[in-house]
């Protein structure tokens, strides 16, 4: 980066002047190379570490309710999940819910002992975390009508 500075004959007060303002010109452009928001990683570069993820709406249209014609486990499987992605959950909350469950309570369909339970009607849950995932519909009968889905994250 070039900086022209011009001055007229013996003026002393405009070489006094430019020099604090190229000064200031030379902090503002090598701190904003540094930042991380900067212009380059707006214009397509990228940082190697994905410190944010994808947006996935369960079953893809999101929508977490019985006799959906998504198999939820299908259609999980037919993704890759990684770490920081989130689930988008959307349902009724006066017929559904959603748990986060261990793998056992996951197989017996079992809403006894949730790690987490989620009664609002709409649920952005990021998975944090690599390893699976569990979640079911803890209203009797509804898991196993197939309101259960379980996420593998790398």
């Amino acid at each position: 980066m070039a900086i022209a500075i011009a001055h007229g004959k013996g003026s002393r007060q405009g070489r006094s002047s430019a020099l604090p303002m190229a000064i200031a010109i030379v902090v503002v452009c090598v701190l904003l190379a540094a930042e991380p928001g900067s212009a380059s990683s707006r214009h397509g570069v990228r940082s190697p570490r994905r410190s944010f993820g994808r947006m996935y709406r369960v079953g893809d249209n999101g929508m977490w309710m019985l006799g959906s014609k998504v198999s939820y486990n299908k259609w999980a499987a037919s993704k890759i999940f990684r770490q920081n992605d989130k689930l988008l959950f959307t349902f009724n909350p006066t017929f559904h819910n959603l748990m986060l469950v261990s793998a056992a309570d996951y197989m017996r369909c079992s809403p006894r002992k949730p790690m987490v339970i989620y009664t609002k009607g709409k649920i952005d849950f990021t998975l944090a975390k690599k390893g699976t995932y569990f979640f079911i519909c803890g209203i009797p009968g509804h898991c196993q009508a197939g309101m259960k889905m379980a996420i593998k994250v790398l």
